[in-house]
């Protein structure tokens, strides 16, 4: 390992991080604390729960779409998997709003994502985070199975709860939260 001004590239590591080298514990980067589990190569690994709830939320856009998919083979007797887009253009009421679910779940990510690593990053200690990111999860979670079952006013709502919970996030990290 490489040293710079007294510290070896793992102990540079760690006190990036806020830990103590002879402990390796460190703040969580949203509160609780937890071993590190610091590699050879001077890394701090750490699950956060706002980092927990985007890895979820990139498992939803799959969900929608083996939803859709079952109502591909449903309405049609088989998946295309030659033409899906085409095959999904023709899908019909829950079939559909799946679909849309499924690409609804791929853009919103594009939102929550540099949410989230913008409040993991800037403001590590920050304790709203893993609400709001919660607060998100379960809100696009309920808009994808109101989306499913026709309820327009409700899958609004969660629209709306997440998208202000993911500019809660942005909040969060630029330090005005």
């Amino acid at each position: 390992m490489g040293t710079r001004r007294g510290y070896s590239t793992l102990d540079a590591g760690v006190a990036r991080a806020g830990c103590d080298a002879s402990s390796q514990r460190a703040p969580s980067a949203f509160g609780q604390s937890h071993s590190t589990g610091a590699s050879a190569r001077g890394t701090i690994r750490r699950m956060t729960l706002p980092l927990a709830c985007l890895l979820a939320g990139m498992i939803l856009p799959y969900v929608w779409g083996g939803v859709s998919s079952f109502h591909r083979q449903k309405q049609f007797g088989k998946a295309d998997n030659r033409n899906p887009r085409e095959q999904a253009a023709k899908l019909t009421g829950a079939g559909a709003r799946a679909y849309a679910a499924q690409a609804n779940a791929w853009e919103a990510l594009a939102i929550f994502t540099p949410a989230v690593l913008l409040a993991h990053f800037a403001k590590p200690e920050a304790s709203l985070a893993p609400t709001l990111a919660i607060v998100w999860l379960v809100a696009r979670v309920l808009h994808g199975v109101a989306y499913v079952a026709d309820i327009d006013k409700a899958r609004s709502a969660m629209f709306a709860v997440a998208y202000f919970a993911a500019i809660g996030l942005y909040l969060v990290g630029a330090g005005v939260l």
